[in-house]
């Protein structure tokens, strides 16, 4: 099974949906709030024209903190050529930092794969009319009240067994070391 590749409109959402890791990033290279605050403004529109260019084999996150990081020393030599002002970084605390970034998002896309692989052993578990019963839910997106006439069970009873289903399917994958306990 390919991956499919992220379009422009779905690398902004993950952008939007990580914002407070990025912000953060920013906050820590500048040490101010307001200089973070329009940095990341800053940070949002070069994403917003440049996610054209970002190459679908890429890692999303390393190249939006490629170009925090540089929004960042645009700044820094801007406020840093008057010699009253001290920087709070210096260039290898700041790629030591962005390194430490790179490495916990790898180790989090790892874990988020390693969770969804015990997860489809979970759901393989199931009986059949669990798995279709989830599947309406998640992947059709129906409401409780459409399953519920299909079913001919009530919208209460449909939203209690899929509250059970996920419990059992997190018990699974925490004992499968999926997830911690």
């Amino acid at each position: 099974m390919t991956t499919p590749v992220p379009g422009p409109a779905e690398l902004i959402q993950r952008f939007v949906a990580d914002r407070g890791h990025y912000y953060g990033f920013l906050r820590l290279l500048s040490g101010d709030d307001l200089v973070a605050e329009e940095l990341f403004q800053e940070l949002s529109l070069a994403v917003i024209e440049g996610v054209g260019r970002f190459r679908s084999d890429g890692d999303l996150g390393k190249w939006v903190r490629g170009i925090a990081r540089n929004l960042w020393r645009k700044h820094r030599a801007r406020r840093h050529r008057d010699a009253r002002v001290v920087p709070l970084l210096d260039e290898r605390i700041a790629e030591r930092l962005t390194a430490v970034y790179d490495e916990r998002d790898a180790a989090e896309e790892e874990a988020q794969v390693a969770a969804a692989r015990h997860l489809g052993r979970c759901l393989e578990a199931l009986g059949e009319r669990q798995r279709t019963l989830l599947a309406a839910r998640y992947h059709q997106r129906r409401s409780s009240q459409d399953i519920a006439a299909e079913r001919g069970m009530t919208p209460a009873s449909v939203d209690s067994t899929l509250y059970r289903l996920r419990g059992l399917l997190l018990d699974c994958i925490r004992r499968s070391g999926g997830l911690p306990a």
